[in-house]
């Protein structure tokens, strides 16, 4: 009986979809990601790979390192000095241990480059500074720097939406105005703090890819940070909108549509094959009985014949003949006849008493010499061959 195998067109029908479907999730095209990240790997719109990158520029012959955990363990593990920390994000709100441990880093005389749209918890409470927004700047809108000799001739523009925050309020005290917008909102300030500073900007996504390729943007960044010494400076990767999670094999397929679909049609694949190939598709193969014990069947028949034709003398004949041919296999002494010489040897073979032994030939004799044989005497001489065997087990010396 064949088990029934899958037909070969289902194979081919199913080839043909999983080519098909690879295809079509390759050939389409991701739509472009306008999510704001801020992260140095990033070459979407709103991510800081261009400003990463030339940060050696801005800062040459300094190293440029980044930070990957909070400001409390970067600089409590850190041994350098006369630095600048830059960060860019939407919102900056550290807590309160790392806000002290930053502004503990400013005030020995290090610098602080923050921009983010909004500042909030115990820096902005430090500093005393706030953000809002302002919806009445249009696409034209024009930024540039309070200092005659940074500005632009016709001011930096910037996307709808990119320079929309400005600082409603600073103190005027302690902090400088560096940049504004439209002739008006203040984005840009300086914050004395120790012996150090904070430079603080409300527009974080002039920092970004599609801002610096727009117009003459990369200059109004490079400007910006110019305010800066040039010193080692460390680049922030913690506080991030798209900080980036461990990142596995797996959790790297399921991040990309194609690769993703590629992933789910394989498990399919996969599931498929197991369903149905993993059934037998050999020939159930027979139970074959194992070969009769031949030489049983014929002692029985043989024993028939013997009892139905009444022959007994033959049989105790064959019997003894038997019991001497095992003597001489089974206890290795020469066995021609049932002779006392016989016995006694066969005695101290076997550590037995000779009488019981002689006893034993004499009764076989016996049954040999005499003129006729019933059933019960058959019977008997197999019982004391039998009790004999059973006796001389284990004894041999």
């Amino acid at each position: 009986m064949h088990m029934q195998r899958t037909p070969l067109r289902f194979y081919l029908a199913f080839a043909v979809s999983l080519v098909f479907a690879l295809f079509m999730a390759l050939s389409t095209s991701e739509p472009l990601d306008w999510t704001p990240s801020f992260t140095q790997e990033d070459k979407v719109p709103f991510g800081s790979y261009i400003l990463f990158e030339l940060l050696p520029e801005l800062f040459p012959g300094r190293k440029i390192s980044t930070a990957e955990r909070p400001i409390y363990n970067v600089l409590q593990d850190s041994t350098t000095g006369d630095a600048n920390y830059v960060f860019v994000n939407t919102v900056f709100q550290p807590d309160d241990l790392d806000v002290r441990e930053l502004l503990d880093f400013v005030a020995a005389g290090n610098s602080a480059f923050i921009a983010a749209q909004g500042f909030g918890g115990p820096l902005a409470d430090s500093l005393n500074i706030d953000t809002e927004v302002d919806v009445t700047l249009s696409d034209s809108s024009t930024g540039g720097f309070d200092d005659p000799g940074l500005q632009h001739e016709t001011g930096y523009g910037f996307t709808k939406g990119s320079a929309s925050f400005y600082f409603s309020k600073y103190d005027t005290a302690r902090a400088v105005p560096l940049g504004w917008m439209s002739a008006g909102p203040v984005n840009f300030i300086r914050v004395d703090f120790g012996k150090g500073h904070f430079l603080l900007s409300s527009l974080p996504l002039a920092f970004t890819n599609f801002n610096m390729l727009y117009q003459d943007n990369a200059e109004y960044v490079a400007t910006a940070l110019s305010h800066l010494p040039v010193r080692d400076t460390v680049w922030d990767e913690y506080y991030k909108a798209g900080r980036r999670l461990a990142e596995t094999p797996l959790r790297f397929i399921l991040s990309k549509e194609p690769l993703r679909w590629a992933y789910y049609v394989g498990l399919v694949a996969l599931l498929l094959f197991i369903i149905f190939e993993g059934r037998r598709r050999q020939r159930v193969i027979p139970v074959i009985q194992p070969l009769r014990n031949t030489t049983v069947d014929f002692v029985e028949t043989t024993g028939r014949l013997y009892f139905q034709n009444g022959d007994h003398r033959d049989l105790v004949g064959k019997k003894v003949a038997h019991f001497l041919d095992t003597v001489r296999e089974r206890f290795r002494l020469p066995a021609s006849d049932l002779s006392d010489g016989l016995a006694g040897n066969l005695a101290v073979k076997l550590n037995q008493p000779e009488e019981e032994v002689k006893q034993l030939f004499e009764k076989l004799r016996k049954h040999l010499q005499a003129p006729a044989i019933l059933a019960t005497d058959l019977v008997e001489i197999d019982r004391r061959i039998e009790a004999f065997y059973r006796n001389s087990d284990g004894k041999i010396e």
